[in-house]
């Protein structure tokens, strides 16, 4: 990185310190005691810096929208990874985490080709709320199906009710996953089922992170659509 490069990386994280403090707060908000404000509000300088300097314009996205959510991925990352948590907070973090990859993509999607119309944006804004409740639902697991030794601290059971519900929509999720094309359908086994970050997953299909993001969406977008084709039709 050239000085002047350098300097722009530096003034970038010194304008947007807050989002570091506001994503904190969020989080310390959202689940109490388990959030080491001082740790992860270290965890987010950090992304900041990184998201400062891999940061490229050409993308047309504004910087403080896309370092935003690079803050916030790796706090989440570090409560999972670090924190014991029970079921409904974990999977709380992995909710964030799919809804915000979704928000990537179409950030980037629209800055490449913003809507013309005022129609057209609302068209847009539909479809992302579709496509993150669709990412929402693929992050939820069903209790039998945590690592109790890694990622949990067991606590009650949800009611019967509840669990089969829960099992109606996996097993709709699956199914849909299973009806995409098979990179699609890699990189969704492997975010939502194997928690691999979207960084592993890119290395592995040997593509680039933000490469690896759009082909999320457009598996989200499919599923979503599977799942709309499924209530649509006779006894469905």
């Amino acid at each position: 990185m050239d000085p002047s490069q350098d300097s722009a990386a530096n003034r970038r994280v010194e304008e947007n310190l807050d989002l570091v403090r506001y994503a904190t707060r969020q989080l310390r908000a959202e689940m109490g005691r388990l959030v080491d404000s001082d740790e992860v509000e270290a965890v987010g300088r950090t992304a900041l810096v990184l998201a400062s300097r891999s940061f490229d314009e050409r993308r047309g996205v504004p910087f403080r929208r896309w370092a935003n959510l690079r803050v916030r991925w790796a706090m989440v990352d570090a409560i999972r990874l670090a924190t014991p948590l029970p079921r409904r907070m974990y999977t709380r973090l992995r909710q964030i985490a799919a809804a915000d990859h979704v928000a990537e993509a179409v950030q980037e999607e629209l800055a490449a080709a913003p809507p013309k119309t005022a129609e057209a944006a609302d068209e847009a804004l539909s479809s992302f709320l579709g496509e993150a409740a669709t990412a929402m639902a693929l992050a939820i697991r069903r209790p039998q199906e945590f690592d109790e030794t890694r990622s949990a601290v067991p606590e009650p059971g949800p009611s019967p009710e509840d669990e089969a519900a829960s099992a109606e929509m996996s097993a709709l999720c699956r199914a849909a996953v299973a009806a995409l094309p098979d990179r699609e359908r890699r990189v969704i086994e492997l975010f939502y089922f194997e928690d691999a970050p979207l960084e592993v997953i890119a290395k592995e299909l040997d593509i680039s992170r933000s490469w690896a993001c759009r082909i999320h969406l457009k598996a989200v977008s499919q599923i979503q659509a599977h799942l709309r084709r499924r209530r649509a039709a006779p006894g469905g």
